[in-house]
């Protein structure tokens, strides 16, 4: 018998399959590497998220794990609008349907054996070529570890039998809106699950959600948000081109007409992101089972 390497609550994987998770993940990487060198897909990316009309986490990723969503949705006609682990569709009253493959981003861990369970909501501008370490040490703080971590789209999901009660495995007659065991809550429901569902969807607009994304991801990587800036730091690229990351002063400089309102703005900030993310640097540190669960609908 093949040898087998324990997976927290779930079947023991053979070496071939943590052999085929990897090699998976690699594709996936090195697929979001070479976006992030072509500007044009850059900027297709981020008009695809804005395109979702999604308020949820989505718009909270960084830039590295929306490229990887994106493309990997793309090539199973998956039209993105709100993505949430197992875990979490489970806490807003939903389960992963039947069949249904994860969509992976990476995720930072602290765990020296990278075994950190799964987390909802967006990782606000983290990335597995970023800085900044997790283990505390100086070695650490220049090699963070990575994993990768699965997602569901909202339509890779289904109403539980019923979400009103404490356990939804079990459904009973929503004890705050009194909607029938087989049904989901009515609407303004204030049950627990109901409330976990409207606190995943944010008031902001989508624009100015993604833009103070962009902000978090530029000043994580040591540059300064120089906004609004003097044109003369945008060269003659201005008013063409909207933003422009100066490698030697460590600032992004973005045109004083620059808005979240404008697609257009938002798109060269990332593009100018992208510029930044694909500078030379030391590459993060993953661990050794590359995969954190939930990766399939059952």
């Amino acid at each position: 018998m093949p040898p087998t390497r324990k997976r927290r609550g779930r079947r023991e994987l053979t070496d071939e399959e943590l052999a085929a998770i990897r090699e998976r993940n690699e594709q996936l990487l090195d697929h979001a590497e070479e976006a992030l060198h072509d500007p044009a897909e850059v900027a297709d990316r981020l008009r695809t998220v804005l395109a979702t009309g999604s308020t949820g986490s989505l718009l909270h990723y960084s830039l590295r794990n929306l490229i990887l969503l994106t493309q990997q949705a793309e090539e199973r006609g998956i039209d993105l609008t709100e993505v949430d682990t197992g875990k979490g569709w489970r806490t807003r009253g939903r389960h992963i349907l039947p069949g249904e493959r994860a969509l992976y981003l990476t995720q930072p861990t602290s765990d020296p054996k990278g075994q950190d369970g799964e987390t909802s909501g967006g990782d606000a501008g983290e990335s597995a070529a970023s800085s900044g370490g997790s283990d505390g040490t100086e070695e650490g703080a220049r090699r963070p570890r990575f994993r990768m971590s699965p997602r569901f789209d909202l339509s890779q999901t289904g109403d539980l039998p019923h979400i009103g009660t404490e356990d939804p495995e079990n459904p009973a007659p929503c004890v705050h809106c009194a909607a029938p065991a087989d049904q989901p809550c009515m609407a303004e429901c204030d049950c627990a699950y109901c409330q976990a569902s409207r606190a995943a969807v944010t008031t902001t607009e989508p624009g100015e959600t993604i833009w103070a994304s962009l902000v978090i991801q530029i000043e994580r990587e040591g540059y300064t948000f120089d906004w609004p800036a003097d044109p003369q730091h945008l060269g003659e690229s201005y008013p063409r081109n909207l933003a422009v990351a100066d490698h030697d002063t460590r600032a992004l400089h973005v045109a004083p007409d620059a808005s979240a309102a404008d697609p257009d703005a938002l798109a060269a900030i990332t593009v100018a992101l992208a510029d930044i993310l694909t500078q030379p640097r030391e590459e993060a540190e993953t661990g050794d089972v590359t995969d954190l669960g939930d990766g399939d609908g059952r």
